[in-house]
């Protein structure tokens, strides 16, 4: 769960704050202590899909909670409460509906936290769509299977092979879809940098081939694609094909 980040917030650290962290860590989720200031929230933007809040005093500054709240609207992160059951309905003013998973009274079972946790996050793996890097130096090529694959799958297109890396140098897609044929940093070329980094070479990668280009791709077998889809294949081929691969993974 290296990538399944948590926040948990409180206003200094206890024995209870200190076993919720250990028991997140101890299911593997990457979690980040931080206190209820604005910086540090902002600091975590992006960073999880969960919050764990100890409350405490702060809730009843009106202008940091609608803050709190705004910024889990723009994560669509969820929240885990916990605290004294009068300070529940002061929170509960301030989060959009359905940003709250669950939250509970102290004394609290840590594994109960743990468990609302991992219902976060089962729902952020059911919802997440595969993520595919299409490159190609062809823009209308582009935009035509941008727009075939865009409704099932996460598409990232790109138009040479330098842009393509420094994709990768930040993100690491569920799938490459690769041209073959490119100028300056043709497809071979731009999949050898891959496999030569650890941190990639294990992503998939589809050559995108024409027909006539069948012979060179033979050249590049050394380099271990995991296989090779024609530039001929219509919207229904190249779905079905995609959804192969990603069930035999």
């Amino acid at each position: 769960m290296a990538d399944e980040k948590v926040i948990v917030m409180s206003k200094g650290t206890t024995f209870t704050v200190n076993a919720v962290v250990k028991a997140l860590r101890d299911n593997a989720y990457d979690v980040r202590l931080i206190n209820p200031i604005e910086e540090e929230i902002i600091d975590a933007k992006k960073y999880a899909k969960a919050f764990v809040i100890f409350l405490g005093p702060f809730i009843t500054n009106a202008d940091f909670m609608v803050f709190l709240g705004k910024t889990l609207e723009e994560m669509q992160a969820k929240a885990v409460l916990l605290g004294d059951g009068d300070q529940f309905p002061i929170a509960q003013g301030f989060f959009p509906q359905g940003l709250i998973e669950d939250q509970f009274e102290k004394p609290f079972g840590v594994k109960k936290v743990v468990d609302s946790v991992n219902l976060i996050f089962r729902d952020v793996r059911e919802k997440r769509l595969k993520s595919i890097l299409l490159i190609d130096d062809d823009a209308v090529f582009l935009k035509m299977v941008r727009g075939w694959l865009n409704e099932d799958y996460d598409v990232v297109p790109v138009n040479s092979g330098a842009q393509a890396l420094q994709y990768l140098a930040i993100h690491k897609p569920d799938l490459i879809l690769l041209d073959y044929e490119m100028p300056i940093l043709n497809g071979p070329q731009v999949l050898e940098s891959i496999r030569s980094l650890e941190n990639l070479r294990d992503i998939p990668v589809l050559f995108l081939t024409s027909v006539d280009e069948k012979k060179m791709v033979s050249r590049a077998i050394s380099l271990k694609p995991d296989g090779y889809l024609l530039k001929s294949y219509n919207k229904n081929k190249l779905l079905e094909v995609i959804v192969r691969f990603f069930e035999n993974k």
